[in-house]
């Protein structure tokens, strides 16, 4: 997939529609949730990861790793608790299989694991998701 000059550099807190002399907000999706969260904890506890949603999820994932890599490192080996959303899952959970310890804990929010809206399951045979790493 050939790359563009497009970085995210942050989580998509919010959308807004632009007119000619205002704008008007129309999602407003993460904000509250990051900013609980690092005035919480502070932004050397708590960390956002951006990626771009057009890309390859294999890619994100890989990227993904490389992230909480870092993480664990800047903690002295401790583990990461992640929380993840949407598509996000996606990414989350296919890094979770490729390196579980790098994994504390790990909160799917609103995944898609059984498909779209109006999908058919696709856990039908009740197997579940995450596998103990014992």
């Amino acid at each position: 997939q050939d790359k563009d000059d497009v970085v995210p550099v942050e989580v998509l807190n919010k959308i807004e529609l632009k007119c000619c002399c205002s704008s008007i907000p129309i999602i407003d999706q993460y904000s509250t949730f990051t900013k609980y969260f690092e005035d919480e904890y502070g932004e050397d506890v708590f960390y956002t990861f951006p990626y771009d949603w057009r890309r390859d999820l294999n890619e994100s994932t890989d990227l993904l790793l490389e992230f909480l890599q870092e993480v664990k490192q800047k903690h002295n080996g401790k583990a990461a608790q992640v929380v993840s959303h949407s598509m996000g899952c996606l990414i989350a959970l296919a890094a979770y299989h490729a390196n579980h310890e790098l994994f504390h804990s790990a909160l799917f929010c609103g995944a898609m694991f059984g498909g779209g809206f109006g999908a058919s399951p696709m856990n039908v045979w009740k197997d579940p998701i995450l596998r103990s790493s014992d």
